[in-house]
């Protein structure tokens, strides 16, 4: 590897870390998940499918801005749109009728979706779907499983929990992602059934893809019945499209919950 490769990269990395923490405002982005000598830092440009960093290396970019570029950078039908709501604006002090028009586009393409609430990141979306469920059930206890952002209701089940009172670590339990069992010793235990949240499925290539479907399906089941057994709501969240099985469940991005609407809706100010 190229003692050069990377130079400007790390030049403006020891510049960042001085005005910065971690160099970036997105830990995913940061220091801590690219390792130094060997990684890019910074992006000058992309096109489509690829970026260019600040030495003008090209790499394809299977991280998609964390998922959030479905179409490629720079998508000419994306960009057009964008270009001509610019002339009117795109940040205003009153709802855009653009929010009803997606809204109601996501209610017609998600079977389970009556509602929406838009949410800025993930972290939003969870924490919210929290507070909603506590008001539901009127229980606090949390069992999670999988990565749901720096909120303190879940970053302080983690080793991350720094700044996170004790009270509030206490509240969240994780269980193994795909693990009935693992759920089951956490419910015997300390009885949360306030909410499951159920983490995204796991892209894990070295093992049996078909195999992890049926163990997502089984968890699920599980699940479904837990919540009305024993009065808990659930959370499913997803970062991709998924079906869950014969009730034809599509999530993108959106929290599913377990809960009478009328309930949910008096819990929501």
């Amino acid at each position: 590897m190229s003692k050069n490769r990377y130079r400007k990269s790390e030049e403006l990395l020891n510049s960042a870390l001085k005005s910065i923490p971690l160099g970036s405002q997105t830990f995913s982005k940061s220091i801590t998940q690219l390792p130094f000598g060997v990684s890019p830092y910074f992006v000058e440009r992309a096109k489509g499918a690829y970026f260019w960093d600040v030495d003008d290396n090209q790499y394809l970019d299977f991280s998609n801005a964390l998922a959030s570029v479905t179409l490629g950078y720079c998508d000419p039908d994306v960009d057009s749109v964008v270009k001509k709501q610019m002339e009117y604006g795109v940040t205003f002090s009153l709802p855009h009728t653009l929010e009803l028009d997606v809204a109601k586009m996501l209610i017609d393409a998600i079977p389970c979706a009556e509602q929406v609430r838009f949410a800025k990141n993930g972290t939003d979306a969870t924490s919210g779907a929290v507070r909603v469920a506590r008001a539901f059930t009127g229980k606090e206890r949390v069992a999670v499983c999988g990565y749901h952002g720096w909120q303190d209701w879940y970053i302080g089940s983690t080793t991350k929990n720094l700044g996170v009172p004790k009270c509030v670590q206490n509240l969240t339990h994780a269980f193994s992602y795909n693990n009935i069992d693992s759920l089951k010793n956490i419910l015997s235990k300390v009885q949360p059934r306030t909410i499951i949240i159920n983490g995204d499925l796991k892209h894990n290539f070295g093992k049996n893809l078909k195999q992890e479907w049926e163990d997502t399906f089984k968890l699920i089941d599980f699940l479904k019945q837990n919540s009305r057994q024993f009065d808990t709501a659930m959370i499913y969240v997803s970062d991709h499209g998924e079906s869950l099985g014969e009730n034809n469940i599509y999530l993108h991005g959106l929290p599913y919950m377990i809960a009478p609407k009328e309930q949910i809706n008096h819990s929501i100010h």
